[in-house]
């Protein structure tokens, strides 16, 4: 599929500096879904419209998904102080995007948002979305890590907002799991995937798709607690059976810092 067609330029109005400048869109017709993977992430056929879905003005650095940057939250001067601190030269955000690029772009956005005091959904999505781009870049260790620092946020979200944009509790219930089951953590994932099957049996029947989803990755996470129970350094001798306690809501959420890659020796 030609792509000489598939993006154009968009005026765009910085709501905290003023600054006019343009962004890059991928015209609807060129984005085609083929593949959706166990934690959520689509795969496309030819342009990833989630390359493009983060606005960031040229001047200020202010930046937020497309379907929020005219609207931030919070006092705009207080977030204007704020992002002075934060700046630093940064890569051209305008035309096509590298993936160091589209990362650089979430990872500027995960800071607006927390400046901004978003939602815990809010930055657990742009958290989930980054490590979906470090996936597409190969970087194991930033997977790892974005993963890490979406999971308290969704569980967080679990338990004050109930559903994240369109996911109902028990979709939010079973992500959880599977991205506890991502990192290792089998066990609290097995309680979560139980939760979205058990504790929503009437709406999970509504949703077949995250049923069996929901059934296919809890099966996987207890064959991976087995072989790990089995293990020279194992966590736990047997599949838990127990509840997921609520996670502390006093607890203060500390910024999202991404791992420093450290330079290769010539």
């Amino acid at each position: 599929m030609s792509l000489d067609n598939a993006f154009f330029t968009k005026e765009k109005t910085c709501p905290i500096c003023s600054q006019i400048f343009f962004v890059t869109r991928v015209r609807s017709s060129y984005i085609r879904v083929k593949e959706r993977k166990a934690d959520f992430m689509l795969l496309y056929e030819g342009v990833n419209p989630l390359h493009y879905q983060i606005f960031v003005c040229p001047s200020c650095s202010y930046a937020a998904q497309d379907n929020s940057f005219d609207s931030p939250g919070g006092d705009p001067r207080k977030l204007t102080r704020a992002l002075v601190t934060l700046r630093k030269k940064e890569p051209s955000f305008q035309g096509l995007r590298s993936l160091p690029v589209v990362l650089r772009s979430y990872e500027l956005a995960i800071q607006t948002a927390q400046l901004c005091l978003e939602p815990a959904s809010v930055i657990a999505s742009l958290c989930l979305k980054s490590a979906w781009i470090a996936r597409e870049m190969d970087d194991e260790a930033m997977v790892y890590f974005y993963i890490k620092e979406a999971i308290p946020l969704y569980e967080k979200a679990y338990e004050s907002e109930h559903c994240v944009g369109k996911m109902t509790s028990t979709a939010l219930s079973y992500l959880i799991g599977e991205l506890h089951r991502q990192v290792g953590n089998y066990d609290v994932a097995i309680r979560w995937f139980s939760r979205s099957i058990s504790e929503n049996s009437k709406q999970i029947k509504k949703e077949p798709e995250i049923e069996r989803l929901a059934r296919q990755q809890w099966s996987l996470a207890k064959e991976e607690f087995k072989a790990e129970a089995q293990s020279d350094n194992p966590k736990a001798s047997a599949i838990p059976q127990v509840a997921i306690t609520s996670p502390d809501k006093k607890k203060k959420d500390p910024p999202i810092v991404p791992p420093v890659k450290k330079a290769k020796k010539n």
